[in-house]
């Protein structure tokens, strides 16, 4: 599934699932993956992991349709973790104070 400046590749692994993220997350593009996500809670996963390695760029509402799936999730008692994200992105999340999403869930 793509956008032209996002990338959404998914990977299964057992009751897992594995989504990355390349190019841009931004207002337009998050527009794909809110739905997206949102589709994958349906499936009923165990945890879902969101890699960011290869995302350049991401905005406050690309961060703020994480934040809304990671809540999402929790509320579900399923687990959602993102990852590897790159110095860009750490920048926006920390602004943001949503570092936390980061962390391994318990």
């Amino acid at each position: 599934m793509s956008d032209p400046g996002l990338q959404i590749d998914r990977t299964d692994s057992g009751r897992a699932v594995v989504v990355k993220l390349s190019g841009e997350l931004d207002y337009y593009s998050s527009r794909l993956l809110r739905p997206f996500l949102a589709s994958l809670l349906q499936e009923d996963p165990e945890r879902l992991e969101i890699d960011l390695s290869q995302l350049d760029y991401i905005d406050s509402e690309g961060a703020a349709v994480l934040l809304r799936s990671w809540r999402m999730f929790r509320d579900q008692q399923r687990k959602l973790l993102i990852t590897s994200p790159s110095p860009q992105v750490v920048t926006i999340f920390q602004a943001m104070a949503l570092m936390f999403l980061f962390e391994e869930p318990s």
